[in-house]
């Protein structure tokens, strides 16, 4: 058995066509132990022709998949331009989520620096996963 497993729930959170796997997704984490179970929720952080980062949309998703039985671990917020330190802030206040396990991925200019944003990301992830696993992730 692998251990680690990365499973992809796209869609919108509330959409009745993904319920079912929304579901799934809140039976597979009972199944396997809430320890064993590491819930990454990718939000847009809507900015207004001002340049104003708007949270309540990220923080109506949260409410929602919390409804749903499911709570994120991290969250990697999606945006035009870096998410500012009060919104990061903002956002792990009201979404119950450590501010550190909040991560800033802002559009750039060529695919390849992607992994370069979320290197940060994968650091905590990976503490987490040791702190779950028996013997460390390489």
């Amino acid at each position: 058995t692998p251990d680690v497993c990365v499973i992809e729930l796209g869609g919108t959170i509330g959409d009745i066509e993904g319920m079912q796997f929304v579901e799934a997704f809140r039976q597979f984490q009972f199944k396997v132990g809430r320890d064993n179970f590491c819930l990454v929720h990718v939000s847009l952080v809507v900015e207004t022709s001002g340049g104003e980062q708007k949270t309540k949309p990220t923080q109506q998703n949260i409410r929602e998949l919390r409804a749903l039985g499911l709570a994120p671990d991290f969250i990697a917020c999606r945006s035009k331009n870096p998410v500012s330190d009060t919104v990061t802030s903002k956002i792990s206040r009201f979404c119950n989520v450590p501010e550190k396990n909040v991560v800033n991925v802002y559009d750039v200019t060529n695919i390849y620096r992607v992994p370069i944003l979320l290197q940060d990301m994968v650091k905590l992830m990976k503490v987490q996963l040791d702190s779950y696993l028996a013997y460390p992730v390489e």
